[in-house]
């Protein structure tokens, strides 16, 4: 599966642990002087995973070398599943600031 701008999941659409999500400045953010720590043009990385010892939510942890590491937010799981909902990671994750993509089931290589 490719990248796709958050706006176009469904809303009922599930979103399980291993998805990642990037975040790219836009002019208004740079404007804003609001744009991403790692330079212009450059995206920040981060995978959706499991919080440790609460089945309630999923963390949103940053990828990107030099914020690895780093927890954005966290997605509350629908009904105690192992998902979130779509309507859930728009609500957290749009912003007119940045364009945020989303790409469900991403090829990991560990080197």
């Amino acid at each position: 599966m490719s990248w796709m701008l958050i706006e176009k999941i469904k809303d009922n659409e599930k979103i399980y642990a291993g998805s990642c999500i990037r975040f790219y400045d836009t002019e208004k953010s740079i404007e804003q002087l609001c744009a991403l720590p790692i330079g212009r043009g450059n995206p920040l990385d981060y995978i959706i995973s499991e919080v440790y010892n609460d089945r309630n939510y999923l963390q949103l942890v940053c990828l990107t070398n030099g914020e690895g590491g780093n927890i954005t937010c966290i997605l509350e799981k629908e009904n105690g599943n192992g998902f979130v909902l779509g309507k859930e990671v728009k609500c957290r994750l749009s912003s007119d600031l940045y364009k945020v993509l989303i790409k469900k089931q991403p090829k990991i290589v560990i080197m």
